[in-house]
Order: structure tokens, then sequence, then C-alpha cells
């Protein structure tokens, strides 16, 4: 053992001896904890570095928030096509019909002229007829006579029932919550061109309207934009041939258009072609498709009417 530990368990010793003389000897006295005292260069230097440390560190990186899924938009609710016409703030049309001047003067003419053979065959044949003539003469004439007088009351009803103008307009519904509905306005054309006469005016609704075939008739094969832009290219091409010619033969010109006009008119009087039966309550109407302007070619009226199958 060397000096310096036996020293101290002299010393010890030599404190622990006027404890036992005071009775205390059993008690266990336990040794005081205390912390260990750096140095003050220690302290201030660790005190430097953590200021230094909060002065220069980098600043954090907020972190970027994932990004909300956009709102997805609530179902919109069905609407048929007439829903959506009755909802429109103005009248919609959805057919306007072409000129019908040579159909009606056709067709007046030519009823005309029957009548008046029917007329005037009957009185020179049939009522007073010539002396001379035998018995079966004047029946026959009078065949003839009712023939030609139907056939005249047939051209002139040619222009009856005849369309116009079909017009969508929109109804607001008297209760508060009530969707708007939709009448479908019919405009007649007038038979006698006389100007204090108003055209005739018949409302429907649409589910009273039947087409007796489709307006829109589809091409067999889808029409490119190549061939749309030809087409229109061709025909600015003939109205500009049309404005190079002579305007000394203009007259001429109209002049054959006019009369090819009157002669499909007479045409289309007695064979009735061109025309869709559309039936609005309970009575049949005529509706031209050989020339005019149709809401969305033709396929307005198909969504609004009922198309029957042919």
């Amino acid at each position: 053992m060397s000096c310096f530990t036996r020293s101290a368990m002299l010393r010890y010793q030599s404190l622990r001896a006027p404890l036992s003389r005071l009775g205390l000897s059993g008690l266990n006295q336990a040794p005081l904890q205390t912390l260990p005292r750096l140095p003050l260069s220690r302290t201030f230097t660790t005190s430097f570095r953590l200021a230094a440390k909060k002065a220069f560190s980098k600043p954090s990186i907020p972190k970027q928030q994932a990004p909300k899924p956009a709102a997805i938009p609530p179902t919109q609710s069905y609407q048929s096509y007439t829903a959506k016409l009755a909802s429109r703030s103005a009248p919609t049309p959805l057919y306007i019909a072409p000129s019908h001047t040579f159909y009606i003067l056709s067709a007046y003419s030519g009823a005309a002229f029957c009548i008046a053979y029917a007329g005037f065959s009957y009185y020179a044949n049939v009522f007073d007829p010539p002396p001379g003539l035998s018995a079966w003469v004047p029946i026959a004439f009078a065949g003839i006579c009712f023939l030609m007088a139907a056939m005249g009351g047939w051209l002139i009803l040619a222009p009856a029932s005849l369309i116009r103008s079909i017009t969508a307009h929109p109804v607001k519904a008297a209760a508060v919550n009530a969707q708007p509905t939709l009448r479908i306005d019919i405009e007649l054309r007038k038979m006698l061109p006389l100007p204090f006469l108003s055209p005739r005016v018949i409302s429907a609704t649409p589910a009273d309207l039947q087409l007796s075939h489709s307006v829109y008739t589809p091409s067999p094969r889808p029409v490119t934009a190549a061939e749309r832009f030809e087409a229109a290219k061709r025909q600015a091409d003939e109205l500009e041939a049309e404005r190079k010619k002579s305007i000394m033969l203009a007259p001429f010109r109209h002049a054959s258009q006019a009369f090819f006009g009157m002669f499909v008119a007479i045409k289309r009087t007695f064979t009735r072609e061109g025309f869709l039966k559309l039936r609005a309550n309970k009575r049949v109407y005529k509706l031209d498709i050989t020339g005019g302007w149709a809401l969305d070619e033709g396929k307005a009226l198909d969504r609004v009417c009922t198309v029957l199958p042919s």
C-alpha cells in the first residue's frame, strides 16, 4: 500500500472517532452528490458556439402542402331537347319555308283553266248540245266535265295547309318551382295573297306533333373539311362567273330561271312531291323540304316532333 493511501485511511479513522463518541455511528452518512463545476472559459466558449449556431443556422424550408383535389362539380341533370328550348328566354325559329310564289300561281292558274273548261264544256255539250249529236255524246262530255272539275278542285287545294314557318315559344309555368313548358307555333301560308288577311297560326305541344319522315337526311359517308372547303370554293367561283357575264343578257337568264321554276312548280302541284306530312292537333299540314331553312339541318324538328317509322 502506498504512502498516500495509508495517510488517507488514517485521516478517515480520525474523523470517524468523534462520531462514535456521540452515538452517531449508526447513521448512514449518504455522500452529497454535487455536479462537477466546469471552468469559466469552457462555459463561455460553449455559449458562444450555441449563439453562433443559432445565428448562422439555415432557414427552415416550409413543407409544400399537397394540392387539394379539385371539387367535383355537381352532376348535371339530364334535360331533353324540348326542355332546353323551354329554358331559353326568347323564341327559337325551327323552320322557315322557301318561296311558294310559283307554286301558288301555277296551282291557281291550273285550277282556273280546269274549272273554266268544265263549265264551258258542260254548257256547250251537255246543257245545250248542238242538234244532230248522238245520245252518248252528252253523257261522255258530262263525265269529262266532272273529271276536269275534280282536277280543278285538286289544284285549288294545293296551297292549303302549307306551312310557312315553325317557331318554339317558351312558356313560363304558373307555379313557383315548376318547369317551363314549350309551345310550338305553326304559321300557315295564306291561300289568297290579300294584304288584310292575317296568316293562320296553329299552336301545339311537342307531344302532339308527328312527322311522316325524318327531315334530316344524313350523307352516305361523312364529309371531310377539305370537301366542304372545295364545295364552298366552287360555289364562290360560280357566283363570280355569274357576275362577270354580260349585263345585257341578264334579263334572259332571269327569264330562263323563272320559266324553269314555273315548270317545276307545275309538276309539284300535280305530284305533290317534296312535302312531308306534319300532323298537329289531329290535322295534317304540308312541310316543304326542297328548300328554305331548318335549324341544325332539320335535326331540331326531328327531336321536337315524333318521327313515325317509314
